[in-house]
């Protein structure tokens, strides 16, 4: 079946009929996932600098930095940091940075320029600084992006092209080994991979990417110049339909202190801290892997073998999103079975890894542990979902979001200090331990908050089905006197 033009879709959604319209939407969104592509892989910036650092430490940064004991946890957690308290907040980036277009590939600039100076600079103290600048870039970068896709996508359509830490770790895992491959074919000493990684991998974010990003940014809707007239009408209609995220914030929204009273909130808050820590030990993957598997020395063999395991959800991932391209009640459900089974087998991997030193037993628990990071999304849709779910005021839903945000913070926090650069066997069976029941107690708070929006929302529709019949009456009675 031949598959038509651009041409011929635009000139069928102009004529008016359903099959039409629905044409030229799915030609629309075909053509945003193609200009998306790029400007997605840094999605998991973030992501992909903690891998790149932990990486570099296994290739000579420990050294460099003197990353003794908790030093290294402490830059990660820098990192962190400058993300949880950026001054760049939603708003600002609503309203000053999405009237330019430059934006998205300026913060790739920042971050890469931030990755060269480290590099340069080789010190401790000035690390910690770097690092927490780089929190601060990623947060901007995370917000941009954020809202760039917003402007373009519905609520209800579902953009999966960044498949997390899966990916992360694949990139790093694959640009890292290519690098220390040429560098060892060339005979350059090894003392100096990790200056060449971080140097390597910043100049990428600077000349690469944003240039490539900046080329195929898709603009705004208000601004681009590709949409045809019938694109540009269709974008008005879906406009009602887009995420809340970028709509006007209400003025009147204010912290308030009431909201903990709700003892659900403080249930939900308190699981989020679990649900944040467990994704924290993708960061220190191949630190992890080397330990376990007793690797001296790494090399760019060992570091392409402790990427297999991500591939799995990674595809995964991908999987689902060319799947499913809106959000249905079979996505959620498929979400849900996939993420506790998933996170079933990663939490019989982690525990399995907390009993034993044995690497007969620990390569086959390595491989299943990767598997929590499809319960990501997941988490995010039922967190993000249940503020509004219990609370109806503006300014309650604001403080909601603020305090369970606040126990992610921590949680996230205590998970950067559990995996200490040098391995130690009963350290590390601790943090494997935790790691199980942090694992366990995210799928049952995703359990809970899913459970909490549907009850909730059943009773809203039953209230709301009792209330027509008297309104109806009521204006019949009107009517009648």
């Amino acid at each position: 079946m031949v598959k038509p033009s651009r041409e011929e879709t635009v000139a069928a959604g102009t004529s008016g009929s359903g099959d039409g319209k629905d044409a030229l939407e799915k030609s629309l969104v075909e053509q945003l996932d193609k200009k998306f592509g790029i400007a997605t892989q840094l999605n998991n910036a973030g992501d992909m600098v903690g891998s790149i650092l932990t990486i570099a430490t296994l290739f000579g940064l420990a050294e460099a930095l003197k990353l003794e004991g908790t030093r290294f946890n402490v830059l990660i957690a820098m990192m962190r940091i400058g993300h949880m308290i950026s001054p760049v907040r939603l708003d600002w980036v609503r309203n000053k940075v999405c009237k330019s277009h430059a934006s998205l590939p300026g913060f790739a600039c920042a971050m890469g320029v931030l990755l060269v100076l480290l590099s340069v600079f080789p010190s401790y103290p000035r690390a910690i600084c770097i690092l927490f600048l780089l929190g601060i870039v990623d947060a901007a970068l995370e917000y941009s992006l954020a809202v760039l896709i917003r402007s373009w996508y519905t609520s209800k359509e579902v953009r999966l092209i960044g498949s997390g830490a899966a990916s992360a770790n694949i990139w790093a895992a694959i640009n890292v080994s290519i690098l220390v491959f040429m560098a060892q074919w060339k005979g350059l000493p090894g003392e100096h991979d990790w200056w060449s990684i971080l140097l390597t991998v910043g100049t990428a974010f600077a000349i690469y990417y944003a240039p490539l990003v900046y080329w195929r940014h898709p603009r705004f809707p208000e601004t681009a110049a590709w949409p045809t007239q019938a694109e540009r009408a269709l974008l008005e209609q879906r406009s009602t339909q887009r995420s809340p995220m970028i709509s006007a914030p209400d003025p009147n929204a204010r912290l308030t202190f009431s909201v903990l009273r709700n003892a659900t909130l403080w249930k939900h808050a308190l699981l989020q801290m679990p649900s944040e820590m467990a994704l924290t030990y993708a960061t220190f993957w191949p630190v992890i892997v080397a330990g376990a598997c007793g690797v001296e020395k790494m090399t760019p063999g060992w570091l392409l073998a402790s990427a297999c395991p991500w591939i799995v959800p990674a595809l995964l991932r991908i999987g689902i999103s060319r799947k499913f391209r809106t959000i249905t009640p079979e996505f959620m459900a498929g979400q849900l079975a996939l993420q506790w089974l998933c996170s079933l087998l990663a939490f019989v991997g982690f525990g399995i890894a907390s009993l034993t030193t044995h690497r007969f037993l620990l390569v086959p628990a390595l491989v299943v542990m990767p598997l929590h990071d499809i319960g990501r999304l997941t988490s995010l849709f039922a967190f993000v979902s249940l503020p509004p779910a219990l609370f109806s005021d503006p300014s309650e839903i604001k403080s909601a979001r603020f305090f369970s945000g606040l126990a992610g913070s921590a949680g996230t926090l205590l998970g950067t200090f559990l995996w200490p650069v040098t391995y130690e066997a009963s350290t590390y069976k601790i943090a494997f331990g935790v790691q199980a029941a942090a694992t366990l107690l995210s799928t049952y708070a995703v359990h809970f908050c899913v459970g909490e929006i549907r009850t909730r929302r059943a009773a809203r529709s039953e209230a709301e089905e009792e209330y027509v019949p008297l309104q109806v009456g009521s204006k019949e009675l009107d009517a009648a006197v």
